[in-house]
């Protein structure tokens, strides 16, 4: 045996018993054999326990919850616990390909300053068969062109996350330094994390092959599935995700991650990065980034200073601030959503007289 694992493997698990022993499986049988096995059930309703407790090798270390955390709460807590060196997560319903975790602590061994590797991700059905279209949509989402940290940032900020969090491997000490997963963010923690890791100065890396089979279920039993509720929380998550663009402090860093700047904002005092970010943010046709942008500059305003250096250098005041906010399309949207309610109302009324009518 190994007297510290290189590799710990986060396995949040939560009502998945019917594919709970695949996931398992699919870690035991790594080409990378020096790892440890942390398994977080999350006060599962169904028979995962058992099936988790069938599994008798040394490597595992099962951890119980008497009360439903979450997934974030879950895996901070296993970070907390882990040994290795590096760190990978996988959720109990998705399985490991043999190569995936040597592939990529190789990469990373060899690659000091990245904080993150990546891959591509193979589609199965609930029956482990694999969805061939459906890889090969995953495959132009998720296998893309390397970039820089500073690039990525780019990406994020204009179109959103192109990675799949399923093959997300990293390093102990940049989870730390970034102090994991951000336990608010209901949805899209795992692109808050990337944002982060990339903000903290880390590089970022996709290989290009699929390392890891995802599973897609059927009738939206996914947790990212487009359903209603995840639309609405994704609007309150990116916004917040957005937040983190604040913490750029400099116009070097700032120009490397917006090059498209024009010429004469880049030579403007650093307080005002933010407002350059919301300009930005701004021009993004988003809920969230609208939103995000107003905040900011709402914020920007309450200090009198910048408030005068924005009119005299940007002839931006409270009026235009103003004009953003009645534009604003989540104002638009509820907007239209008080016109449906009227003419519902109307609608409902025309047929109560028609009802009224023909009985006469």
């Amino acid at each position: 045996m190994f007297s510290k694992p290189l590799v710990t493997v986060i396995v949040p698990s939560y009502n998945h018993s019917r594919y709970i022993g695949y996931t398992i499986e699919s870690i035991l049988n790594q080409t990378l054999k020096n790892f440890e096995l942390l398994i977080f059930d999350d006060s599962s309703l169904d028979d995962s326990l058992k099936i988790i407790k069938k599994f008798k090798d040394p490597r595992i270390n099962l951890i119980t919850s008497d009360r439903n955390l979450g997934i974030c709460k879950a895996v901070n807590f296993c970070f907390k616990k882990a040994n290795g060196k590096y760190l990978s997560i996988i959720a109990s319903d998705d399985i490991m390909l043999p190569d995936n975790l040597e592939k990529k602590v190789n990469f990373l061994e060899l690659n000091p300053e990245y904080g993150a590797v990546f891959s591509g991700i193979e589609a199965i059905d609930e029956k482990n068969r694999i969805l061939q279209k459906k890889t090969k949509k995953f495959e132009r989402i998720f296998i893309s062109e390397n970039k820089k940290k500073h690039e990525w940032l780019n990406h994020f900020f204009y179109k959103g996350n192109c990675i799949a969090a399923p093959t997300f491997v990293t390093t102990a000490d940049c989870v730390k330094n970034i102090n994991g997963f951000n336990e608010l963010i209901s949805q899209a923690h795992d692109f808050d994390m990337w944002v982060r890791i990339c903000l903290a100065g880390y590089e970022m890396h996709v290989l290009p092959e699929n390392l890891v089979q995802y599973r897609q279920r059927r009738n939206n039993q996914n947790l990212s599935s487009n359903t209603s509720d995840v639309r609405k929380r994704l609007v309150f998550d990116n916004e917040k995700i957005l937040e983190n663009y604040l913490s750029i402090k400099n116009m070097d860093d700032l120009i490397k991650v917006f090059p498209n700047l024009p010429t004469r904002h880049k030579q403007i005092s650093e307080d005002l990065i933010p407002f350059l970010i919301a300009l930005e943010s701004m021009k993004v046709n988003d809920p969230s980034h609208h939103q995000f942008a107003l905040t900011t500059l709402f914020n920007l305003l309450k200090n009198l200073d910048i408030r005068k250096t924005l009119e005299k250098e940007f002839n931006f005041t409270d009026k235009e601030l103003l004009k953003l906010i009645t534009n604003n399309p989540l104002g638009s949207a509820i907007e239209c959503m008080h016109k449906i309610k009227f003419y519902n109302s109307l609608l409902k009324k025309f047929i109560s007289k028609l009802k009224n009518f023909t009985n006469r």
